[in-house]
């Protein structure tokens, strides 16, 4: 389970690292944002029930927008594991969605337990991890969520915003583009790099680096992760 965890975050830091290189392509693609949210919302419905909460969604008809399915998955599955996390039982988490000519916006509402006023210029940072105990990884996760969900919502071009109050509950809003500029579309999808133009032709298999590390599970992440790229050899 740990090892499993360190694998997440070193693969969540690659991602990072992508991203702030600007090699992180977003692979757009049209179709329609309602049923994809339904989806997803469906898909952690019997995890909501298992704690006792409700999970539901009130969305519009048919409404075609261009993203990146993955990449907004992933900052879905964020928010929603996040207010299932800190909702008690008999709470509720509430999706909707607004548009208009030029934007559309997820909401999603919880009645959970809320943020700090204090926190919240905070929990998009990066490693950010609240005002948890450092050994209680469990509740406090591990810093890299909300970070990477702002930095995939920014390259849709959209924003993302909390307001929240405690013991009252949390409200994220995510706001994107219905529509790109042709162009841009043309050059996003392209998809994901692939390894060798991330690695590129100055690196790669002819390189060799050396891991140094105490404990046995990270270095083992570590190996696989940049075992990809380069040879390496174990301290």
């Amino acid at each position: 389970k740990n090892a499993n965890r360190l694998k997440k975050l070193a693969s969540e830091i690659l991602r990072f690292r992508k991203i702030d290189t600007n090699r992180y392509k977003l692979n757009f693609q049209e179709s329609d944002i309602v049923e994809f949210i339904h989806e997803v919302t469906n898909t952690f419905k019997p995890k909501a029930q298992e704690k006792g909460v409700v999970l539901t969604a009130d969305l519009s008809s048919e409404l075609v927008v261009q993203y990146d399915p993955a990449a907004l998955e992933k900052v879905l599955f964020n928010l929603i594991l996040n207010a299932i996390k800190h909702t008690d039982a008999g709470g509720i988490i509430f999706i909707r969605l607004e548009h208009d000519n030029y934007f559309v916006k997820i909401v999603l509402q919880d009645t959970g337990s809320g943020i700090a006023k204090g926190e919240l210029p905070l929990i998009f940072d990066r490693f950010y991890r609240g005002n948890y105990d450092v050994n209680d990884l469990e509740d406090a996760g591990m810093g890299i969520g909300l970070a990477l969900c702002k930095e995939l919502i920014s390259l849709h071009g959209g924003t993302i915003k909390v307001k929240s109050k405690v013991g009252k509950g949390t409200t994220f809003t995510i706001a994107i583009p219905q529509t790109y500029d042709h162009a841009d579309v043309e050059a996003y999808e392209k998809g994901p790099l692939e390894k060798d133009q991330i690695v590129g032709p100055e690196y790669g298999q002819d390189k060799t680096v050396l891991i140094v590390e105490d404990n046995s599970e990270l270095r083992s992440v570590i190996a696989e992760l940049v075992g990809q790229y380069y040879n390496i050899e174990l301290a």
